[in-house]
């Protein structure tokens, strides 16, 4: 579904076309605290990243990705053939002062990391920063849960425009919805 159309739905609900910027404005506002706040699927991206310097134990891997989604999270990291462990930046060295193998850091919009064996690429797992949208944009979670989102826009909206008896009304729905639409999610993880 087009936000457009999502939009339009909320203009028929509260009978505000005036609010529609609001509306967009809200449509993005319910995105980002569903998609942000827990780890699915539609959001995970899976690429392939070369090291920039082959054959060798370590590598400082550049993340800003072009033509991919900005990352919120990052799921996992696999370098010759291994999963990495994720380590705070302070920890790159063990107590007796050796640097921690088969283990990666992240510093600033770089990967630093450090495996046993040398490696020429990265397998490389995160999830998607959910990105400020237009009309014109689609969102999976509009195709799979539309009437919580449309229930937390009108939401907005009618506080928005001072009618905070239906506010409350569509707020109620919304969290209703939401924690139904959570809890249909199978995952192995908590959300």
């Amino acid at each position: 579904m087009l936000i457009k159309q999502l939009l339009n739905d909320s203009e028929v609900i509260t009978k505000r076309p005036d609010a529609r910027a609001r509306a967009l404005l809200s449509i993005n506002t319910v995105l980002a605290d569903v998609c942000n706040n827990a780890d699915y699927p539609n959001d995970l991206v899976e690429t392939v990243i070369a090291n920039p310097t082959p054959g060798s134990y370590t590598a400082s891997i550049p993340i800003v990705l072009p033509d991919l989604p900005a990352r919120r999270k990052i799921e996992y990291v696999i370098a010759a053939g291994k999963k990495l462990t994720a380590i705070k930046p302070r920890a790159a060295l063990s107590t007796s002062g050796c640097v921690w193998k088969d283990a990666y850091y992240r510093s600033g919009n770089e990967l630093q990391i450090n495996c046993s064996e040398p490696f020429d690429q990265i397998n490389f797992g995160y999830y998607a920063q959910v990105g400020i949208l237009a009309e014109t944009d689609e969102h999976w979670l509009l195709e799979e849960a539309p009437l919580m989102v449309l229930a937390g826009v009108c939401a907005a909206v009618f506080r928005a425009t001072g009618d905070e008896t239906s506010g409350n009304e569509y707020e109620a729905q919304y969290r209703l919805l939401r924690k139904q639409f959570r809890g249909m999610i199978v995952d192995t993880e908590d959300l």
